[in-house]
This record gives structure tokens, sequence and C-alpha cells, in this order.
């Protein structure tokens, strides 16, 4: 078949269609020019009486554009003479720079060879490098190609720092580098300890960052009285360490939390609020028992024996940074006493001896 058959077959299915929903309706034809109908096809039948010449569009562009052009080369020239300082550096672009300036203030003009724009014109010509926001980097880089005047650098990061739309899409700043905590030099000298939850039951987790040893201690009250209970067991094992570290929970920033630490002679770190990472140690201990605690309740272990059995895995199993096991309790942990009289009315885990 042809394509002219096509087109037709084509026509006529159309002509069929159109007459069929024109039955419902009455109508009369009447007869229009194409130049007329320009509501058909209004772009390529738009009415227009007379034709413009070139000379009328270039008027109209001139006109509509005449508020944009924000500085010509006449207001620069113009302004710089009334300058005091442009009017020296003008004259002595014209005449010749000598091979020392001693004017501080023709300094920055004499390592520069751009166009420098008068004072009036400063926010105007930022305003017009800062259509489309292009940021700082590719602001400066423009301003560089075209126009210079002392401080530019500052007055563009100024000027876009103001700038609502840039700030509300800018990108989040660098994260600040962690600063690592110093190495303990023996077992028990600084502690890292913090609360878990599992099961809706509480354990104090306690953490020695020289051996790795964990202590997991259940308790019911949080309060800094059971804490303090808590560790003066620990201290009666293990010894007194020099530094303890914990978050700012209510328990741990009591007085009188802070008041049996003080007594014994150990120093109290708190981590900044809402940066678990400076307590990284006692979070990561956390962890390592909840998910253990999780693991051996898939494995139907009694409750009874989920702690004993995962204190048992954990300290016969070496460690990835002291690459030991923690079979042997670390036994070469410094004691220091306390001998005030203060350590003792708070009840200090290692009484002096007497006399």
């Amino acid at each position: 078949m042809s394509t002219v058959c096509i087109l037709r077959k084509t026509k006529l299915k159309r002509s069929l269609m159109n007459a069929l929903l024109l039955l419902a309706y009455d109508y009369e034809i009447q007869y229009r020019r194409s130049c007329d109908h320009a509501n058909a096809d209004a772009l390529s039948h738009l009415p227009c009486k007379h034709g413009r010449s070139e000379e009328e569009h270039e008027g109209v562009f001139l006109i509509s554009h005449v508020e944009e052009l924000l500085v010509s080369a006449k207001d620069i020239a113009e302004e710089t003479r009334r300058d005091p300082i442009l009017s020296k550096v003008l004259d002595l672009t014209l005449t010749g720079w000598p091979k020392f300036v001693p004017n501080p203030n023709l300094k920055p003009f004499y390592e520069k060879k751009k166009s420098v724009v008068h004072r009036p014109r400063m926010c105007s010509m930022l305003s017009h490098l800062h259509e489309g926001h292009p940021g700082v980097t590719r602001m400066k880089a423009l301003a560089r190609s075209f126009l210079w005047w002392p401080g530019l650098d500052h007055e563009i990061q100024a000027f876009v720092s103001q700038c609502l739309s840039c700030e509300t899409t800018l990108n989040r700043p660098p994260t600040v580098p962690l600063h690592p905590w110093s190495w303990a030099t023996a077992p028990w000298e600084r502690i890292h300890m913090d609360y878990a939850e599992v099961n809706k039951q509480h354990f104090l987790v306690v953490i020695d960052v020289h051996s790795k040893w964990i202590e997991v201690l259940p308790t019911k009250p949080m309060t800094a009285e059971k804490t303090a209970n808590l560790l003066r067991n620990l201290f009666t094992s293990y010894g007194l360490p020099k530094v303890l570290v914990s978050d700012n929970g209510p328990q741990f920033t009591a007085p009188e939390f802070e008041q049996f630490l003080k007594g014994n002679g150990v120093r109290h770190v708190l981590s900044p609020p809402y940066h678990l990472a400076s307590n990284g140690a006692a979070e990561r201990a956390v962890q390592t028992f909840k998910k253990a605690w999780t693991r051996l309740q898939s494995q139907s272990v009694s409750p009874s024996q989920q702690l004993a059995r995962f204190l048992f895995t954990y300290r016969n199993t070496p460690h990835t940074v002291t690459e030991r096991t923690h079979r042997v309790v670390p036994e070469t942990a410094t004691t220091h006493l306390s001998f005030t009289s203060q350590a003792r009315c708070v009840g200090c885990c290692i009484q002096a001896p007497a006399s």
C-alpha cells in the first residue's frame, strides 16, 4: 500500500470522527480567511497590523536594559579623578611607577594591575557579581578578572555570608578531628563507665582502657548512692584508679558522687554533652555487652547465666588491641591510698592502716 493511500485513509477517519462528534450540535458553517484564524494557531497566525523595523527593536532593547548597567567606564573615570588616592594611582600609572613606593596607601595598587572601583560603587558591583549566587570562590575569580580594590576578598566573604539564599543551601562544615586519649601506662590507671539497659534491666559497665578488662554490675536503681557503692566494691578488689571518665548523667554529676570520688583522690572527667565519642571506650563496651546479651538470648541461655557466660567468654578471648586474654585479674594495678579525714568521712573504700 502506498503512502498516499495511507494518508487518505487517515484523513477520512479524522473527518468521520469529527462528523460523529458534530452530530450532537446544531451549527452553521461560515467562511473565514486564514489571516483571521488567530485563535487556531497563535504562533503561526499571530495578528500584527504592521511590521517593526530593526531600529525599533534596538531602541526597546536599550530602554529595557538601561537599569541593569550599574557602572560604566565613564563613571569609573570620573570617580577616579575625584578620589585623592585613586587620582595619584592614575598619575603613577600613566607616568610610570617607581621601584619603591613609600606611601602605604599606594602599595596595594602597585601590586595590582586591575580596574580599581571607587568606594561608593563597591556595593553595587558586589551585588552585580553575586547575581546567580556563584559562591565565594567563583565570585572572587570573577572579580579578579575585571576589577579590584583593597580588601576585596574580605568584602566578598562578608557579602556572601549575609546572603540568606546562600546560607540556607550551604554545606555542613567538616567535622572537627577527634583528639585521642593518652594511652594509660598501667592497668586500672584510667577507667571508663556508663550504664546499659537491656530488657528493662540496668547494668553498670566499667572498662579499664589499659588491659581492656570489663566489669558488668547489675543494678535496679541508678542513683548516685548506688553507683558509689558499686564502685566501692570494685575499688576494694582492684584499687583506686587515677582517672574515671563518664558522661553527664545525673547520677555521675550529683554532689554526693563527686564528693565520693574527690575523697578517694580519683579525678573525675566528664565527656562533652551530645558527644558520645569522647567516652568511646565505655560506649564500645556497652555495645559489645548488648550484642552478646542478644545473641545469648537467641541461644536460649537462661537469664541467670547470660552475664556469667558473656564475661567468661570475653575474658578468655584475646583482645584485638592487647593481643592477650583477660584470664588474670590486673594484679599490677597500682593502689594509691587516701589518708585524709575527708576521705574517711565519705566512706573511703580503702581505709588507712591503724597507727
